[in-house]
């Protein structure tokens, strides 16, 4: 059995500040035990407890099977979206992550079984740009110069150059992910699934090549998709420029057209306007103009232009002008007005320049109109040679150099700078020009309604996704481009005779029967290159064509490929789809997201996800982006190595939804562990101090029914969280889940439950109350540890190998998740423990108001507004707000009293002058006593040697509380304390002001927690008296072995409320 005495000092230092918090205290073996998680606790205990579990994990082979827990049970089918592994991963990547593992791992804990297999992006210009950078090439013309097999070789080189990285950032982070078994994009069995499902759309008729105008990337020489244009748009300034075409057969005619390309004019044929609207021909400055009417409304100045005729666009069709510039000469017939609808009186003049080399509408109206294709600009966005004053200049730096000549020509009306969104190369950042080029299509615009409808079974988180940022895309979708004039990446498995006939190979056992050959190269350019088969139509040679396709069709295929279907595991891939969670960035809704749904849509028509969560960008500290050239990138192994991974992981999850961008900073995850993490570690070091010291052990736990109401309150609101967590798990509402059992551990948990029992535990008696206390913090703890287990997973771990619970498995993470125990929530109990907790909070108020301290005993504190709690429950207030009798009651009116003041809207006209007189003489009087004397019949009053009787009519009346209360809350809840302090009440409360100040010495000195003490003591009267009365209670708390009162003492000096106190304080014995 403990010493009764040091189990005092032990609660003591914990309850220095009895009403407010639990402080530090120091037992022998340098415990530390903050229940606030207040500055206690070093961040650095965060990364020691994670390495710990890391070791065990290691030890113990965790990893490897939460693979395979509950393996045969009903799948929860998760995908991983690949990352490309030849850079260093960042904090965005935690993030995502961290989405990721949270949401399996509570499946997980549900029951299913969860395959978690990793995957590894390989194809694509992310990693050709990286060997362009290793090997100093600047444009394919190099590439190929180096020879296309070594550059190959050198991207499947570099493609898992950081591989060692992202596998340690994935344990460290705890992220639950298969990377002994990872499907990898560039695998021949990866690509072979791949053909296949490009056989499939081929076979359906959706696979198409033709000469489109495509959104086309000069530096890397190759065309891209929709989509990934859409990932690309910077707010740019180009020229707007407004440009005069001559008329051929009318002198000194013009027509007004209008640019942002001024590039393109070299190329153009022809000009366009709106057949429907209405057009001028005008006299201004000296010229004949031709604009749209409504145009020159808005350009032009009243008075400043005659008009000489009305005619509509079409009336002005087949018009011919001169051309700007004849660089190239035209093979077909150009430069007359053509129709088009798409001409607008939005902005502009109404006349638009046509270049079918460089838009899709002008594209259009070439085809119409049998317009010549003048093409004057190479692939690598350069003019050509026969650009001769711009020749090998990129086309947009020319811009300049174009509309000076134009000025210089007369040609030119206006100029201005115009702000708009335009599109640059998601990878190199070049702005990309429209160019037209030859390239293999998916007719995705024909599967319009299909992904539509398909999208529409996918549950979105934010929901607005769906048919928002989303749902837009897809009503506008475009043919998918999928070929990709480049070297590294899936090839298009499109093989073409001399004659034009095609046919797509759809598996390495094709290849044998089309060739004859058993030795298959590997499917990667240049090897596949070299395949070749007789037609089978006219018994030419087929080759095939030079394209690899777009990477994002390869992740895009992850969910049927990863598993080498059809080839192999067709029964997992039926189990497996489609698959029922995704989570990547809400910038994925133009990426992987959108190449997973087309995909499935062309191959199967279903969709291959049912619910995707969207996670915003991570931002700065001051909600900036994270750049590298601004240096607010945040490395997540220096947040690993001062705060832990689970402070990272719980600080996305919890500070507001992951679509919200965060604001992360090193000091907003310190603030986590040191708040809610650490708040959790002093519980547990609190529970674990204890235990130790009584060798409690939580098996043959007591009824939880029998036990008092504060342990049935708390098990009652953690049966409640569970419901509540659980259920918004289930809806992948990872932010509530998080916040609520924050709020459960720091308000209810440790702020109330631990605090206002810590008497129950330090009792030196192994009573069954106390054992009743433990059983409830154990019960807690244990629930908690499964409970928070998917949010952070190495505390989880720490708190439930700690518990040292019956039955315990090798891992939190193996148990299943706590369940709902409908039979221990007692909602009225809650409702009155939430009451009590207010007026214990509006008596905090009260006293706070009034300055007196919480040491300060008083003696009752008045609640009206809530029917009398059980006597267990009134305790708490009297304890909680120090005093001796709580009384509730239906009114105050008792404690307040009646004043008067006099109305001088009612005194003016009677009284007329005087009246002032009479305000300024009742000033002086206590308006208390003035009520009383008016209430009881009126009030004479001498006046300047006149008598005046006053009425209640001349008074306004106030009911307002007697200096002797103080009054907390307003309304419905109110609580008075008492503030009249007796001697006895002083005395006390000097008495613990005199227990604070050798505590507090006590802590200067380092003492050990059971380490006694002399005491030597003066000072004041009033502070000697309050000793004198609580002798026994000070020596108690101190730990000391005597306590004298004498003067001439040389101690230390501390000045109270009531005067000086003087301590000295000499070491007794040395406990054995």
């Amino acid at each position: 059995m403990q010493d009764p005495l040091s189990r005092s000092f032990l609660v003591y230092m914990l309850n220095i500040i009895p009403s407010f918090s639990l402080h530090s205290l120091k037992p022998t073996g340098g415990i530390s035990v903050n229940v606030d998680g207040e500055g206690q606790n070093p961040p650095g205990d965060s990364v020691t407890l994670e390495n710990e579990v890391l070791k065990r994990w290691r030890d113990l082979d965790i990893i490897d099977r939460l693979l395979e827990h509950n393996k045969g049970n009903e799948y929860f089918r998760f995908l991983e979206g690949p990352p490309t592994a030849n850079a260093a991963p960042g904090i965005h990547h935690v993030f995502a992550r961290t989405v990721k593992d949270t949401v399996c791992r509570h499946r997980n804990m549900k029951g299913f079984y969860v395959p978690r297999m990793g995957g590894w992006d390989c194809h694509g210009l992310p990693v050709e740009l990286s060997v362009e950078r290793k090997l100093g090439i600047e444009n394919k013309d190099q590439i190929e110069e180096y020879g296309i097999e070594p550059f190959i070789k050198q991207c499947r080189e570099s493609v898992f150059t950081h591989i060692d990285l992202w596998s340690r950032l994935t344990e460290r982070m705890g992220y639950v992910l298969d990377l002994k078994d990872p499907y990898i994009t560039m695998k021949d069995s990866y690509i072979e699934s791949v053909w296949w499902s490009l056989k499939e759309i081929w076979k359906k008729g959706l696979l198409t090549e033709g000469h489109q105008i495509v959104p086309f990337c000069p530096r890397c020489g190759t065309s891209l998709s929709s989509h990934e244009v859409a990932q690309g748009y910077k707010e740019v300034e180009d020229p707007s420029i407004f440009i005069k075409f001559k008329a051929a057969s009318r002198e000194n005619t013009y027509l007004l057209a209008w640019t942002t390309t001024p590039w393109t004019l070299i190329s153009n044929v022809a000009l366009a306007v709106n057949p429907d609207e209405f057009y001028l021909r005008i006299a201004y400055k000296g010229q004949e103009m031709i604009l749209a009417e409504k145009r020159a409304h808005e350009l032009l100045k009243e008075g400043e232009y005659e008009v000489i005729q009305r005619i509509t666009g079409s009336d002005l069709e087949g018009m011919s002008y001169e051309p700007l510039y004849n660089f190239i000469e035209p093979e077909k017939p150009a430069h007359f007005i053509t129709t088009a609808d798409f001409v607008t009186m939005e902005d502009g003049t109404g006349i638009v320049h046509i270049a079918p080399a460089f838009g899709e509408d002008d594209y259009q109206v070439g085809m119409r109109y049998d317009l010549p294709f003048v093409q004057a600009v190479h692939p690598n966005g350069t003019f050509k040679e026969e650009v001769t004053p711009w020749k090998g200049m990129f086309v947009k730096d020319a811009d300049e150099l174009i509309i000076r000549d134009l000025e210089e020509r007369g040609l030119l009306e206006g100029v201005h700078m115009y702000s708009h969104q335009y599109p640059f190369c998601w990878r190199c950042d070049t702005p990309l020009l429209y160019y037209a080029r030859r390239s293999v299509f998916i007719r995705m615009s024909e599967l319009r309604k299909n992904l539509m409808d398909n999208n529409e079974k996918i549950n979105w988180h934010p929901s607005n996704i769906k048919r928002g940022r989303f749902g837009n895309f897809l009503e506008e979708v475009k043919d998918w481009n999928l070929s990709r004039e480049r070297y590294w990446g899936t090839p298009l498995p499109l093989w073409r005779c001399r004659n034009g006939h095609e046919h797509v190979i759809g598996s390495r056992d094709e290849i044998r029967e089309l060739t004859g050959k058993d030795d298959i190269p590997e499917l990667h350019r240049p090897y596949v290159d070299r395949i070749t088969f007789p037609c089978s139509e006219c018994g030419e040679e087929m080759k095939r064509v030079d394209y690899v396709i777009d990477c994002w069709y390869d992740s895009g295929s992850a969910f049927f490929a990863s598993l080498h279907y059809p080839f192999e595991n067709r029964e997992e891939f039926e189990r497996q789809f489609p698959r029922d969670y995704i989570a990547e960035g809400i910038d994925q809704t133009r990426g992987w997201f959108y190449s997973l749904l087309a995909v499935s849509t062309a191959v199967f028509d279903e969709p291959s996800y049912k619910n995707v969560i969207c996670h915003a960008l991570v931002l700065d500290g001051e909600g900036k982006k994270m750049s590298k050239s601004k240096g607010n990138v945040v490395d997540p192994w220096e947040v690993f190595e001062t705060d832990g991974a689970d402070a990272v992981r719980w600080y996305l999850l919890s500070s507001s939804q992951p679509w919200k961008p965060k604001l992360f900073s090193k000091e907003s995850v310190n603030e986590v562990n040191r708040s809610f993490l650490g708040t959790l570690r002093n519980v547990l070091g609190f529970y674990r101090t204890y235990a130790d010291l009584d060798g409690y052990e939580p098996a043959d736990r007591s009824n939880p029914h029998d036990r008092p109401e504060i342990d049935r309150w708390v098990l009652s609101r953690l049966n409640t969280l569970v419901k509540e967590v659980d259920s918004r798990m289930m809806d992948m509402d990872l932010t509530f889940s998080a916040q609520a059992i924050k709020n459960f551990v720091i308000e209810d948990l440790s702020n109330w439950y631990v605090r206002v029992n810590r008497r129950r535990f330090w009792g030196s008696e192994n009573t069954a109350e106390k054992r009743m206390a433990y059983d409830t913090l154990a019960e807690c703890l244990f629930t908690l540890s499964r409970l928070s287990a998917p949010f952070i997973p190495f505390h989880s771990e720490k708190v439930y190998t700690d518990i040292g619970w019956p039955g315990q498995l090798d891992s939190v993470h193996l148990e299943p998740y706590p369940s709902f125990d409908d039979g221990l929530v007692d909602g009225d109990l809650e409702g009155n423990m939430t009451a009590l907790r207010e007026i214990v909070e509006l008596g905090r108020s009260a006293r706070s108001g009034r300055n007196v301290k919480i040491r300060q005993p008083l003696s009752v504190a008045v609640v009206k507004g809530h029917p009398p709690f059980s006597s267990d429950l009134q305790s708490i207030i009297r304890s909680e707000l120090n005093v001796k009798e709580v009384r509730f009651v239906e009114d105050l009116s008792e404690y307040f009293e009646l004043t008067a003041e006099p109305d001088p809207k009612k005194l003016g006209p009677r009284l007329k002058g005087a009246s002032r007189r009479v305000i300024e003489i009742l000033a002086r009087r206590d308006p208390v006593e003035v009520a009383a004397e008016v209430r009881k019949g009126g009030m004479d009053l001498e006046v300047d040697g006149e008598m005046i009787h006053l009425t209640e009519d001349d008074f306004r009346f106030h009911e307002v509380l007697g200096d002797r209360w103080a009054i907390g809350g307003e309304g419905d809840l109110e609580v008075v304390l008492d503030l009249k302090i007796t001697d006895d009440l002083r005395r006390e409360g000097i008495a613990r002001e005199v227990v604070r100040r050798i505590q507090t010495m006590r802590k200067d000195m380092d003492l050990d927690y059971d380490r006694r003490i002399h005491l030597s003591l003066f000072g004041d009267d009033e502070i000697v008296k309050g000793i004198e009365s609580f002798r026994d209670y000070i020596m108690q708390e101190t730990l000391a072995d005597s306590l004298t009162i004498e003067s001439g003492i040389d101690g230390k000096e501390w000045n109270l409320e009531y005067g000086t106190l003087k301590v000295s304080l000499k070491l007794g014995e040395v406990p054995v």
